[in-house]
Protein backbone atom coordinates (compact mmCIF):
# COMPACT_ATOMS: atom_id res chain seq x y z
CA UNK A 1 0.00 0.00 0.00
CA UNK A 2 2.73 2.48 0.99
CA UNK A 3 6.49 2.25 1.37
CA UNK A 4 6.13 3.16 5.05
CA UNK A 5 3.67 0.32 5.64
CA UNK A 6 5.97 -2.07 3.80
CA UNK A 7 8.82 -0.92 6.06
CA UNK A 8 6.72 -1.64 9.15
CA UNK A 9 5.67 -5.06 7.88
CA UNK A 10 9.33 -5.89 7.23
CA UNK A 11 9.73 -5.83 11.04
CA UNK A 12 7.17 -8.60 11.68
CA UNK A 13 9.75 -11.37 12.17
CA UNK A 14 11.68 -9.26 14.68
CA UNK A 15 8.55 -8.84 16.80
CA UNK A 16 7.49 -12.50 16.43
CA UNK A 17 10.77 -13.34 18.19
CA UNK A 18 9.75 -11.09 21.12
CA UNK A 19 6.25 -12.51 21.55
CA UNK A 20 5.16 -15.31 23.89
CA UNK A 21 4.39 -18.73 22.43
CA UNK A 22 0.83 -17.63 21.57
CA UNK A 23 -0.76 -14.22 21.10
CA UNK A 24 -3.52 -12.45 19.21
CA UNK A 25 -3.21 -9.86 16.47
CA UNK A 26 -3.99 -6.93 18.77
CA UNK A 27 -1.30 -7.95 21.27
CA UNK A 28 1.13 -8.27 18.39
CA UNK A 29 0.36 -4.80 17.00
CA UNK A 30 0.88 -3.29 20.47
CA UNK A 31 4.32 -4.89 20.67
CA UNK A 32 5.10 -3.86 17.09
CA UNK A 33 4.22 -0.24 17.92
CA UNK A 34 6.26 -0.39 21.12
CA UNK A 35 9.45 -1.70 19.52
CA UNK A 36 9.23 0.15 16.21
CA UNK A 37 7.55 3.42 17.12
CA UNK A 38 8.96 5.49 14.26
CA UNK A 39 7.97 2.94 11.62
CA UNK A 40 4.53 2.52 13.18
CA UNK A 41 3.92 6.28 13.21
CA UNK A 42 5.19 6.67 9.64
CA UNK A 43 2.96 3.84 8.40
CA UNK A 44 -0.08 5.31 10.15
CA UNK A 45 0.67 8.77 8.80
CA UNK A 46 1.05 7.41 5.27
CA UNK A 47 -2.39 5.76 5.51
CA UNK A 48 -4.19 8.82 6.90
CA UNK A 49 -5.67 9.79 3.53
CA UNK A 50 -7.41 6.41 3.09
CA UNK A 51 -11.17 6.14 3.47
CA UNK A 52 -10.97 3.32 6.05
CA UNK A 53 -9.85 4.20 9.61
CA UNK A 54 -6.07 3.94 9.99
CA UNK A 55 -6.12 1.50 12.93
CA UNK A 56 -8.36 -0.91 11.02
CA UNK A 57 -6.06 -0.72 8.00
CA UNK A 58 -2.93 -1.28 10.08
CA UNK A 59 -4.42 -4.20 12.00
CA UNK A 60 -5.75 -5.76 8.81
CA UNK A 61 -2.39 -5.55 7.04
CA UNK A 62 -0.49 -6.85 10.06
CA UNK A 63 -2.98 -9.73 10.38
CA UNK A 64 -2.42 -10.59 6.71
CA UNK A 65 1.35 -10.53 7.26
CA UNK A 66 0.99 -12.86 10.24
CA UNK A 67 -1.23 -15.20 8.21
CA UNK A 68 1.43 -15.32 5.50
CA UNK A 69 4.26 -16.07 7.92
CA UNK A 70 5.84 -19.51 7.75
CA UNK A 71 6.81 -19.10 11.43
CA UNK A 72 3.26 -19.06 12.81
CA UNK A 73 0.22 -21.29 12.97
CA UNK A 74 -3.20 -19.64 13.03
CA UNK A 75 -5.30 -20.93 15.89
CA UNK A 76 -8.88 -20.48 16.98
CA UNK A 77 -10.59 -17.13 16.51
CA UNK A 78 -11.44 -15.80 19.95
CA UNK A 79 -13.75 -12.92 20.82
CA UNK A 80 -12.08 -9.67 21.79
CA UNK A 81 -12.57 -5.94 21.87
CA UNK A 82 -10.66 -3.98 19.22
CA UNK A 83 -8.54 -0.96 20.13
CA UNK A 84 -11.24 1.18 18.51
CA UNK A 85 -13.98 -0.30 20.72
CA UNK A 86 -15.73 -2.83 18.47
CA UNK A 87 -16.53 -6.40 19.42
CA UNK A 88 -14.57 -8.70 17.09
CA UNK A 89 -12.60 -11.91 16.98
CA UNK A 90 -8.89 -12.38 16.51
CA UNK A 91 -6.97 -15.54 15.74
CA UNK A 92 -4.64 -16.89 18.36
CA UNK A 93 -1.24 -17.14 16.70
CA UNK A 94 1.18 -19.88 17.80
CA UNK A 95 4.88 -19.81 17.06
CA UNK A 96 6.18 -22.94 15.34
CA UNK A 97 8.81 -24.76 17.33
Amino acid sequence: MTAELDGLLARVDDVVDRMPASFNTYEFVQKLALHHQGDYFAAGHSLASQSQPVLKLLHGRVGAALAGSDRLIEGAHLPCLTPWGEAASSPRWHRKV
